[in-house]
């Protein structure tokens, strides 16, 4: 016989997997993942694509640029979140390796964002929270970045002060974006994937996609 509590993973168990399942997504262990990493943030999913990872998170941005999921060393790291970013911040940065041309490992193939066709073929994000639901991102902009320019437009912003803030955001977003597509309708949270990309900017050269729901 079950306890009420085990009926009560049971329902949830199944309710999550039917919910999955209307997405065309998978289901995802989380009891495993959280047992095998208990720094597991998420899951991060593009379709039809080669992204789809588990996202950590710690206090020390530096750990999974050089660790895997498994907390071996390795030089592919595995994307993480930025060490500052709490789930209801309005934006939440991940973060992964481009290991160069050539390469499907991480995020080196987040770079064909940069193809205005692929923009439009791959107009969708999504993100699951550990334990959570899973959320549908539309992709807004493909920014070629110098993190020099940190100062002048802050892509790490978690959230604004007022709309004052949001929109003078949005609207710079916009100005610097190598493609645009106006969302639906004004995000209230936004998901940015961004990656080194040193072929304008050399070392402060960052790649990023941003998606907003």
């Amino acid at each position: 016989m079950f306890s009420e509590m085990e009926e009560e993973a049971e329902r949830y168990r199944q309710e999550y997997e039917k919910e999955m399942w209307e997405l065309g997504l998978e289901a995802y262990d989380w009891d495993s993942l959280c047992s095998e990493n208990q720094d597991t943030k998420g899951w991060l999913y593009i379709p039809d694509t080669l992204i789809n990872f588990p996202v950590v998170g710690t206090d020390d941005n530096a750990f999974y640029l050089s660790h895997d999921f498994s907390g071996e060393r390795d030089n592919a790291g595995c994307p993480f979140m930025d060490k500052d970013t709490q789930v209801w911040d309005f934006n939440r940065v991940i973060y992964s390796h481009n290991m160069g041309t050539g390469s499907d490992a991480m995020f080196s193939t987040l770079l064909k964002y940069e193809q205005e066709d692929y923009f439009k073929e791959h107009p969708v994000i999504y993100f699951t929270d550990a334990y959570g639901s899973a959320s549908a991102y539309q992709v807004m902009a493909v920014v070629k970045y110098n993190v020099g320019d940190l100062e002048e437009w802050d892509f790490r912003i978690r959230n604004h002060e007022d709309m004052e803030s949001y929109n003078a955001w949005m609207e710079q977003l916009q100005g610097k974006a190598l493609f645009y597509e106006e969302p639906d309708h004004a995000p209230t949270s936004i998901i940015t994937l961004a990656t080194c990309d040193r072929r304008v900017h050399g070392k402060s050269g960052r790649f990023l996609v941003i998606a907003g729901k």
